[in-house]
């Protein structure tokens, strides 16, 4: 975690202690000159529909809101968090994920702290939460946090894809798959952690055995579970990591990393959430969106 010296936290508005920014001032006090900034965005619908001021009067009345709200949350933290150092900024918006993406942008932010909570599936089908927009969007690493500490000797869970028609030692898969597993050694060695690497492959669609007569499906499953394992223990030796942590199930990936964090009891799960913009931006099905609300622990997205 060397590389992270400017952290972008995101403040929560109605809950404290501010566990995100527990987490930032945890990782920053374990290396030197880390930068910490806390953002809170606040927005106040009712102050946009009024048609009894002007739009100076309305400007006035969410300069004021901002300020006092500044003061009050900066007795908080004081009372919080006595003598930390951090910078504080208060911002009116009514998109706090555009807000956030801007400031991680203007300022060089390398990694984006925010607390998380469950979403509800049908709201977050109609209006996208702010986690799933930082995931889809964000240029840095986003690392979502949960109410729970990092101990000792925890277990660190890294999900690693294999792409069916390469090895994970191919140049191709580097960028990905390699910066993940690097990332968890960084980590290991910053929380005394241990690595365990998590892999998901797809099982045989039922329906195939009666669109191609004589197929086999058990042969068939074998092959891609033994290509599957190749690549893995080939990963797993090249980076020192015991092959008894190895996990490999078939299911789907969000299903498969769940079930080896509440196995394996894990901290973290660090796993790679490309970005997205323009149309693709809109669709669901992120591996990192759809395993947030099934796990107990952070969840660290690389890019």
């Amino acid at each position: 975690m060397n590389k992270y010296k400017n952290i972008l936290v995101v403040a929560d508005p109605v809950n404290t202690p501010q566990i995100a920014l527990s987490r930032a001032l945890y990782l920053a006090s374990q290396q030197d000159n880390v930068s910490i900034s806390l953002l809170l965005v606040i927005y106040d619908l009712s102050y946009e529909l009024t048609s009894l001021f002007s739009s100076d009067e309305r400007q006035s009345m969410q300069d004021a809101i901002v300020f006092e709200e500044k003061k009050s949350f900066t007795r908080q933290l004081e009372q919080d968090y006595p003598g930390i150092n951090i910078k504080l900024k208060l911002i009116w918006h009514k998109r706090p994920f555009e807000s956030i993406l801007e400031e991680a942008k203007l300022n060089n932010h390398d990694l984006i702290v925010k607390s998380t909570h469950a979403h509800n599936k049908l709201s977050a089908v109609v209006f996208t939460p702010t986690d799933w927009h930082l995931l889809r969007k964000s240029l840095c690493p986003v690392l979502l946090v949960k109410d729970h500490e990092w101990p000792i000797d925890g277990n660190i869970v890294a999900a690693i894809q294999v792409l069916e028609s390469t090895s994970l030692s191919s140049e191709n898969d580097y960028s990905i798959n390699e910066r993940i597993t690097q990332e968890a050694m960084q980590l290991k060695a910053l929380l005394n952690a241990n690595i365990h690497l998590a892999n998901a492959y797809p099982s045989t669609p039922e329906h195939i055995s009666i669109e191609i007569p004589n197929f086999d499906a058990a042969a068939y499953n074998q092959e891609i579970e033994d290509h599957h394992k190749t690549a893995m223990y080939k990963h797993a030796e090249k980076f020192n990591v015991a092959k008894e942590n190895v996990h490999i199930q078939s299911g789907a990936p969000e299903d498969v990393i769940a079930d080896i964090v509440q196995k394996v009891d894990a901290e973290l799960v660090i796993l790679g959430a490309p970005t997205r913009n323009g149309f693709s931006a809109f669709l669901i099905g992120n591996t990192a969106e759809m395993v947030i609300d099934s796990i107990n622990c952070d969840l660290l997205a690389l890019k």
